[in-house]
């Protein structure tokens, strides 16, 4: 096991975590929105943001680069491989979505609660099943031939973007969303 490869394997299980935090999050407020009690929709807005912005954009890129040397070494397992990019499409497709629904509200545009709620629903679903899967299944993959990963390959990509949220800097533009984690983990602290 090499120390970059292992390395990048802890980052994107690191993701993972995170991201599954913003999800129980999410569904908070997916939850209030569908009991027709009234979510916090900046906070919805600050969440779907990071996820098409940081998950979509460098996550998921940084797993397709290694998905694709697991392609070449492991080539009995490329229907497999083939179906994760499809999840990641959908995963997008369905932030977008979610996200553009959040973004009509927050500027007071006439959008159904219940389409929103269903969405959100749905997206969460699809991403909390597809990190799942890919804890239990195809990081196990990449573990069996860590030593055979191009490092330099899965250095080019992290595309030199740090985590704008979870990172050791947080970003202005999210600093309302870094609050509301904060509150969310130490409520006893606010």
């Amino acid at each position: 096991m090499t120390i970059k490869t292992s390395q990048t394997l802890k980052d994107l299980r690191r993701d993972h975590r995170n991201v599954m935090l913003l999800l129980n999050m999410l569904e908070f407020e997916a939850n209030r929105l569908a009991a027709l009690d009234e979510p916090d929709y900046q906070l919805m807005d600050d969440i779907m943001r990071y996820l098409t912005t940081y998950a979509d954009v460098v996550h998921h890129p940084k797993e397709d680069r290694i998905y694709g040397q697991l392609r070449v070494l492991q080539p009995q397992q490329s229907e497999v491989l083939a179906q994760i990019e499809k999840d990641h499409g959908e995963i997008a497709r369905f932030g977008i979505e979610l996200r553009s629904d959040i973004e009509a509200i927050v500027s007071e545009a006439i959008v159904r609660r219940d389409t929103v709620a269903q969405d959100a629903h749905n997206y969460i679903e699809k991403l909390r099943g597809h990190i799942d899967w890919e804890e239990l299944e195809m990081f196990s993959l990449i573990e069996e031939v860590q030593s055979e990963l191009d490092e330099q390959a899965l250095a080019a990509g992290s595309l030199g973007k740090s985590d704008p949220v979870f990172g050791s800097d947080v970003e202005q533009e999210f600093q309302r969303l870094f609050t509301s984690i904060q509150r969310a983990i130490n409520p006893a602290q606010t």
